[in-house]
């Protein structure tokens, strides 16, 4: 996925790098997997949610998009990412997020 307008200049990174992509109005951080700091990109969370749709991003709030295999647990009103990372649940989408974290689980599951 190419990131042209970002604070790296032009920057591409693998989808399966990106951990979780955080809103801060007009700016997303992008965090990934392998950096300590995240890097800011301009486009909405919309449109990056639309570029990862089907690629295994969630939606638990409406200022983040977290990319489920890097998902260790969803609690009542937050999620603990495997890099220790936590983002926040809205109680409004927390039934959505879990049954649409378990489907995706059971595809990428060989015995589901």
């Amino acid at each position: 996925m190419a990131f042209p307008s970002c604070s790296r200049g032009s920057l591409a990174v693998g989808v399966s790098e990106i951990v979780y992509i955080e809103s801060l109005k007009k700016i997303q951080l992008v965090h990934l997997a392998e950096t300590e700091e995240p890097f800011e990109a301009s486009s909405s969370l919309e449109k990056f949610a639309q570029m990862l749709s089907g690629q295994g991003f969630l939606q638990p709030h409406k200022s983040f998009l977290v990319n489920y295999l890097y998902i260790r647990h969803i609690g009542d009103n937050e999620i603990t990412l495997t890099t220790g990372d936590i983002v926040p649940v809205s109680r409004r989408r927390l039934a959505a997020l879990r049954e649409e974290y378990m489907q995706l689980m059971q595809k990428k599951s060989p015995h589901g």
